[in-house]
């Protein structure tokens, strides 16, 4: 997921790329956002061959039956986050600036990551010239939780 609607939701880009750049041998990859992100994702995937964009592409109803098929889902504080985990696609949640115990989605295979700052959360309110809440979760620990999920769901 490329996006979310306000801007303090949205993935850090050398998080997301570095993300991208380790999982590149990890099959394809689709960036799902709005059409606003349609021309950052069309980058994205002119950096990485493995990388997809549908973007401002597909429609709402689509993206939900493309994530059916998902092995997994990573996406920040999102309608599609939600609608990944109501469909027991295994789910990781990023949150930043918002507050999980209150908007994370449930499922057995959700997880979140959030390392609120001492000045979260604000929900956006606060307006960062930085968004420190966001930038502190590291491609490392997504990749490390995003192995550890598969690991659980490929048990069963």
């Amino acid at each position: 997921l490329l996006g979310g609607s306000t801007p303090f939701k949205r993935w850090h880009l050398p998080t997301l790329k570095s993300l991208l750049e380790s999982l590149k041998d990890s099959g394809k990859i689709i960036l799902l956002g709005g059409k606003e992100f349609r021309p950052f994702g069309d980058s994205l995937a002119k950096e990485f061959p493995n990388v997809y964009n549908l973007s401002g592409k597909i429609s709402l109803r689509e993206s939900s039956t493309l994530l059916k098929s998902s092995s997994l889902f990573i996406g920040q504080d999102s309608g599609l986050t939600h609608i990944a985990a109501s469909l027991g696609v295994p789910t990781i949640g990023l949150y930043g600036a918002t507050d999980p115990k209150r908007t994370a989605p449930l499922g057995k295979y959700v997880r979140l990551i959030f390392k609120p700052p001492a000045c979260g959360p604000c929900w956006g309110k606060k307006k960062c010239q930085k968004p420190i809440c966001i930038e502190t979760i590291s491609a490392e620990e997504i990749e490390l939780e995003a192995r550890r999920l598969l690991e659980e769901v490929n048990r069963l």
